[in-house]
């Protein structure tokens, strides 16, 4: 199977690029729950499901990349070394952010984004309609 590094120039580089993903995922779920609530209100039932499963889907791509990177950084950079180490260097084990783990983490970002983007064209539509 084809393992992936997620730090890739140095150690937790891949952390500024978290913050990156769970603050839009963040803003992205805060948008979706508000714009779900107004359609809602507004009596447009499809435009709430789809925001609301995409705060849902939202929330767990944040859970999901944050596994994925604590995984990785815990087999990448074992606190205990399975062999005894001389004094000043680190041991670097192997990637196990794998294929499947990879394709998982686009598909939520991709079906998370195109069910906000519905979401949100089927509501200025209902709304345009009335």
């Amino acid at each position: 199977m084809r393992r992936f590094e997620m730090d890739h120039s140095t150690r937790f580089s891949f952390f500024a690029f978290h913050m990156i993903y769970t603050r839009i995922a963040g803003y992205m779920c805060i948008g979706a729950v508000v714009m779900a609530l107004t359609a809602a209100q507004l009596k447009l039932f499809w435009p709430a499901v789809c925001l609301t499963a995409a705060a849902v889907m939202s929330l767990s791509f944040t859970v999901w990349i944050t596994w994925c990177y604590e995984r990785y950084l815990h087999s990448k950079y074992p606190l205990n070394p399975p062999m005894p180490m001389p004094l000043g260097t680190s041991y670097v084990g192997p990637s196990n952010y794998t294929t499947i783990p990879y394709a998982i983490t686009n598909l939520l970002a991709i079906v998370t984004l195109s069910t906000f983007a519905w979401g949100l064209v089927t509501m200025i539509l209902g709304i345009w309609e009335r």
